[in-house]
């Protein structure tokens, strides 16, 4: 079991805390009181990630405070922009309480102690499998969020989203485990090629999924062209050439291009170029003539 499983397990062996606190592994835990919960991070707290935060959210805490770094404060300083970016006033930076818990609940993340509540046969009411991978957990935890509204949805889906729902197993896996997509009759190839049909939550859990490499940005960038090509060849009016048959811009008329050539041109087209520039000019002249 990771760090994070057991600090899950133990989030999810109480009442939900207030406020989750925070705290990095070189700084004392401030007073706590008592609606409040403390977590001591194994490192600096500018490590904490997006998925990290979600999954805490989900699992037990109202919100999430950062205690101030002494170490790095400029750099988890702008951790904590860039989550409250994305979670809103669901995080924020700890101020002490005016009145401390005598006994307050506390962990470090270095060592989760095994909350009593685990070992008595009963079954467990959590809200992320937490047996499960980190990208699974990660996509429960932003999914429940965004179904909830309690999050910023991004203004914009990127193609590098819908290239890493096909080629990470859990995105596509838990696309279609979604009773949203079932219902739509919507499944992760079908939803590769219109993001916007699927499950709006799935959007947004799909496009924080933590398993995001550069992977998928080449390929998006490689399907790119492909994809204006088709898209321009979708918008443009075409009609059968009306002697090869084959489809072409209406715009040429009724032979497309070739065949156009080849009927002001029969022999430059039916005679190869290096033959052809074997025959004298007087020669090419006049087959041009005919």
């Amino acid at each position: 079991m990771s760090a994070m499983q057991a600090v899950l397990r133990w989030l999810g062996a109480f009442d939900p805390a207030h406020r989750l606190v925070l705290v990095c592994d070189h700084e004392a835990v401030p007073p706590i009181s008592s609606g409040d919960a403390a977590l001591v991070w194994d490192s600096c707290l500018h490590t904490v990630t997006a998925s990290d935060t979600a999954q805490l959210l989900v699992q037990g805490a109202k919100a999430v405070h950062f205690v101030p770094c002494s170490e790095h404060p400029s750099q988890c300083q702008d951790t904590l922009k860039h989550l409250r970016n994305i979670f809103g006033d669901l995080l924020g930076a700890y101020k002490t309480p005016r009145r401390a818990a005598h006994r307050p609940r506390v962990t470090w993340m270095a060592h989760v102690q095994m909350p009593r509540r685990a070992l008595l046969p009963v079954p467990s009411d959590s809200a992320l499998t937490i047996s499960a991978s980190n990208e699974w957990r990660s996509f429960e935890a932003f999914h429940e969020l965004a179904d909830q509204r309690a999050i910023v949805r991004p203004a914009v889906f990127a193609d590098t989203d819908r290239v890493h729902m096909l080629r990470c197993s859990t995105c596509s896996a838990q696309v279609v485990h979604c009773q949203v997509n079932q219902s739509a009759g919507i499944d992760a190839s079908q939803a590769f090629h219109d993001f916007s049909a699927l499950c709006p939550a799935c959007q947004v859990a799909v496009h924080y999924c933590p398993a995001h490499t550069t992977q998928d940005e080449q390929g998006a960038a490689l399907l790119a062209p492909f994809e204006a090509d088709e898209q321009r060849r979708e918008q443009t009016d075409l009609t059968p050439c009306t002697k090869c048959h084959n489809l072409h811009p209406a715009s040429e008329g009724v032979l497309c291009a070739l065949c156009t050539f080849r009927m002001a041109h029969p022999f430059d087209a039916a005679i190869p170029r290096d033959v052809w520039g074997t025959f004298p000019e007087d020669v090419r002249t006049q087959l041009r003539g005919i």
